[in-house]
């Protein structure tokens, strides 16, 4: 008789442990990605800011070796503008990885929008 009452006891047991584990595996795979701090010294990441560098040093007329790489951070745009769209254009919407890429040059700071081959300045707020 003592069994028969701990068995719906068990069975809401498993049950609560069953919801558990779920609820964990779900939340796991949905954590944020962290973004680096400084800027990678090999890679994708390394030829987004030499890429980016060599971009602004067309733009100034000054050689790429007097432009500072501040920081080159991974980054996912929701679409193919990379948050930097131009007027008249249609971007495809899907999740675009790349790099924000932070230089310094002549005293200014400049930011570019890195992914694939697409190499972005962001205008400046000045």
């Amino acid at each position: 008789m003592r069994t028969r009452r701990l068995v719906p006891v068990y069975g809401l047991a498993v049950v609560a442990l069953l919801a558990v584990a779920v609820s964990v595996a779900l939340t796991a795979g949905a954590a944020p990605r962290r973004e680096s701090a400084s800027p990678p010294l090999s890679g994708p990441g390394r030829d987004a800011a030499d890429r980016a560098r060599a971009d602004l040093s067309d733009r100034l007329a000054i050689p790429a070796e007097k432009i500072e790489v501040l920081s080159c951070k991974p980054h996912t745009w929701p679409d193919t503008s990379l948050d930097l769209p131009e007027p008249g254009m249609v971007y495809a919407q899907v999740r675009t990885d790349g790099f924000v890429v932070t230089l310094r040059a002549e005293g200014r700071d400049y930011t570019y929008h890195v992914a694939g081959e697409a190499v972005k300045l962001k205008p400046s707020a000045s």
